[in-house]
Parts: structure tokens; sequence; C-alpha cells
């Protein structure tokens, strides 16, 4: 089965604590089981350069997330003791890029690592809340047609990493929304 992409969303700057979410158009037709030991589900692409202090919370959040997924960091050649961090993690695939690439050269690197059928990209700076891809899971599960699935999105303080209470996008749209999301 071809991989889909679950697509983060980053806001003015602003920490994303549950990042929107799409996915590629087509039939679904296996329901996917959400039972721990089995292939995983979704692969968790977090890519960083030089952000070893953030990294650790956005792998934990990330693991908090899902109960069948697999975390994937791809390091865009960092100097800063990224390497020892991962190192020292367990539940995380680590990947080193040799030189600087940018963004999306790492989150390619991350999707030719992953091994699951859906990809989402969590920046190292965001987080994301426990449970919220079981519960994409469980919407797509249930709705075999969907083409694109998405959640609210807890806007944080980028200085104190505290959720001010902004939640985007208000109201949340419903059904079709396609060509709603062209417009945001």
């Amino acid at each position: 089965m071809p991989k889909q992409a679950l697509i983060t969303m980053r806001l003015n700057g602003m920490l994303v604590l549950i990042e929107c979410a799409g996915l590629n158009s087509g039939t679904r037709t296996q329901e996917r089981s959400l039972k721990p030991n089995t292939m995983p589900t979704i692969s968790v692409v977090i890519t960083t350069h030089n952000r070893a202090h953030l990294l650790s919370r956005a792998i934990e959040s990330a693991q908090a997330a899902g109960s069948v997924l697999e975390v994937i960091v791809v390091d865009d050649a960092s100097t800063d003791g990224t390497p020892e961090l991962c190192a020292r993690l367990a539940g995380i695939r680590y990947v080193c890029l040799s030189s600087n690439r940018g963004l999306a050269q790492a989150r390619n690197v991350g999707i030719a690592e992953s091994s699951s059928e859906f990809i989402t990209f969590l920046d190292d700076d965001d987080l994301r809340l426990p449970g919220s891809l079981d519960a994409q899971l469980r919407v797509l599960d249930g709705h075999c047609d969907a083409a694109f699935c998405y959640g609210q999105a807890l806007i944080a303080d980028a200085r104190r990493q505290l959720p001010p209470g902004q939640i985007y996008p208000v109201p949340c749209p419903k059904g079709d929304i396609f060509r709603v999301g062209i417009r945001l």
C-alpha cells in the first residue's frame, strides 16, 4: 500500500501542540489495528538541526500520541550533542545526515526510512497531545472515503510554551473542507 502523508502546519512562528494532518486521496479498505506489537501504522518524522535542548520533549510527545507508531529522528548534521542525546533515547530510529541539506531533504530522508502506511511530520519545537494520532486513525477507519483528516491546533506561547487558549481554526470546518483549506 502506498504511503500517505499527515502534514504538519505551523502558524506565525507559534508552537503548535496538535498539528493539522492531511491524507492523500484514495480508498482504504483494510481496517488498521491499534494493538501494540504490530507493524507501525504511522511514522512520526522529526527533523532537527542543532536543537538538542528541544528534541526530547518532541520525541516524548510523539511517542505518547499513538500506540502503533515509529519515531524517526532525522538529524540534519547537528553539531550540538544531538547524536549523543538520541543514542540515550529508547524507541526511536536515528538517522544522521553527513551534511546540512535543509528541511525538505531531511523530511524526504524520513519518508524513505519509514516503514508505515502513514507519515506525519513533527517539528523539533512542536508537541503532539497524548492519543492524538490514535484519535485521527479512529476517525479515518470510520470514514474510508475520507481524503483529508485534521485536528484543531492548540497554540502555545513560543517563549513560555504554555497554551494561552488559542485554538485554530475556529470554527473547525467539517465535510468537504478542501476548498475551505485552500483559503486558510
